[in-house]
């Protein structure tokens, strides 16, 4: 994600998934928050109906 040099006072990531936030913006909201941003994120699902078993990837 190219934020080009801006850094808000205050970011919010909503997500359905616990690490959806991971494969997306995990990296810029570090950035912010080292810079002081104040950082929230809210995910929707507790992630406990996820499986590791192989024979569900499709």
């Amino acid at each position: 994600m190219n934020t080009n040099g801006y850094i808000p006072q205050r970011a919010m990531s909503i997500y359905a998934h616990p690490d959806d936030q991971d494969f997306s913006v995990a990296g810029t909201l570090a950035k912010w928050a080292h810079l002081g941003s104040e950082v929230i994120s809210v995910v929707i699902t507790s992630g406990d109906s996820g499986s590791n078993d192989p024979a569900m990837d499709g």
